[in-house]
């Protein structure tokens, strides 16, 4: 009986690591710990029942349960789910190989008996085995707490095909131990062979991690370039109106002395004109919007791209709707929409007869951003993402993607359609997101 309530008790243990790992690393679908509780119950029970199962047939009840749990209970790709779940599998039961392995040497008994046979050799070796899982699944989990998770698929792909090879390496091993008569030198190889295969799997960790964190620093880099790019027409924006309106207070007090000329010869119809002339000036360095949104980082991104436009004979038009109160982050809110302009303002100017008709407005709970905009049908969409027709594409391309994690972030959507006289981009993000990480 107490071996039952050993076996019962380490099943927990294991699924607690998986699941607080999960925790700690995915964002939640669901606020309450109830699901993440009855989801730890639950697979513990399995495990339990799997114990006289076949070890590769309860290795891959294992994978898919632990797969399909973990994207029902936390948001992110499937695929970045089950290269977690294969890489703590592996961990675990490569742990267990090394320690089954010494213990069996220590106590001079076999692998199974040390595992099984003896409650005193079970409690000590799950025990200790545990505790060094828990220690190398926290190293796991500061190896990808440092960046986001956002690499493109076929390297986790990739990553997945990795684990599952060393996964099936680790199973393997137990396969030919159970069938290997009990003898030091055997123990030695196997443990020493399992030993380098968890040191060769972290090393394959941590460049996989480097990878993850330069990906990670590009994006930043592109971000605060597109920022400093943002700020350097937005500084050229403000420069030339300034300019403008010096100009301009120049030019009115020589208008109003001429004026006070002409009416005081009583030239009143000259003086109509001149003023007429005067209003016009006046007109043509307005700094204003004609709709509004209400949101004054939207309508400041819009106001400065449209004075772009205008520089570069643009034609630019917009139809606003005002936004109630969100619950999206500034920083947010101008990534995307300043990386939308940006390319469609990229675009445009290649063309004949650039234009781009910009819309905001309300979708139920959604904020809703569509851009139309004249483009050159160079355009190259690969696994529905838009790559970069520049020159130095491992540079570039970042745009599309910050706009695809942003809605993603906020249970959203992003989508492009290439048409024959237009190109149509949209995106939508949910204004009322909660965020529960």
């Amino acid at each position: 009986m107490k071996t039952q309530i050993l076996n019962f008790s380490l099943c927990i243990i294991e699924q607690l690591i998986f699941y607080i790992f999960f925790n700690t690393t995915f964002q939640k679908r669901f606020k309450s710990y109830i699901p993440v509780t009855a989801a730890v119950l639950l697979m513990s029970v399995i495990s339990f029942c799997c114990s006289n199962v076949n070890v590769l047939l309860k290795t891959a009840i294992c994978i898919f349960l632990l797969t399909l749990s973990c994207h029902i209970l936390y948001k992110d790709k499937i695929y970045i789910h089950t290269a977690f779940v294969l890489t703590i599998l592996y961990i675990i039961s490569i742990v267990d190989i090394i320690f089954g392995n010494l213990f069996s040497l220590i106590f001079s008994a076999q692998f199974l008996d040390v595992f099984y046979s003896r409650f005193s050799y079970r409690l000590v070796v799950c025990l200790i085995a545990k505790a060094i899982n828990i220690i190398l699944v926290l190293t796991l989990h500061r190896f990808f707490s440092k960046f986001g998770l956002d690499l493109k698929r076929y390297v986790w792909m990739l990553y997945n095909v990795v684990m599952a090879v060393f996964l099936f390496v680790s199973m393997s091993f137990i396969y030919l131990y159970m069938n290997t008569e009990r003898n030091s030198e055997s123990s030695v190889f196997f443990m020493i062979i399992s030993l380098s295969f968890l040191i060769m799997n972290f090393i394959v960790i941590y460049f996989f991690t480097k990878i993850c964190s330069n990906f990670s620093n590009e994006k930043k880099l592109y971000l605060l370039e597109s920022n400093y790019a943002a700020l350097r027409d937005n500084m050229a924006f403000q420069n030339s109106s300034s300019e403008k309106i010096k100009k301009s207070r120049h030019d009115m007090k020589s208008h109003i002395m001429t004026v006070k000329t002409l009416l005081e010869n009583e030239n009143v119809s000259e003086a109509k004109q001149l003023l007429n002339e005067l209003e016009k000036q006046i007109d043509s360095i307005k700094i204003e919007l004609s709709e509004s949104t209400g949101n004054p980082l939207i309508d400041a991104v819009i106001l400065q791209n449209a004075a772009i436009c205008e520089s570069k004979h643009i034609g630019f038009s917009y139809d606003l709707t005002v936004l109630p109160n969100m619950n999206i982050s500034e920083a947010d809110l101008s990534s995307v929409l300043s990386n939308l302009l940006n390319n469609a303002v990229e675009a445009a100017e290649k063309t004949e007869n650039p234009f781009i008709e910009l819309s905001v407005s309300v979708y139920k709970s959604f904020l809703s951003i569509a851009i139309k905009n004249s483009y050159c049908h160079e355009v190259t969409i690969s696994e529905n993402r838009l790559i970069s027709s520049k020159v130095d594409k491992d540079s570039h391309g970042y745009g599309t993607q910050i706009i695809s994690d942003i809605a993603a972030k906020y249970d959203g959507d992003f989508s492009f359609e290439p048409h024959t006289t237009f190109f149509l981009t949209s995106v939508l993000l949910n204004m009322f997101h909660f965020s529960m990480s």
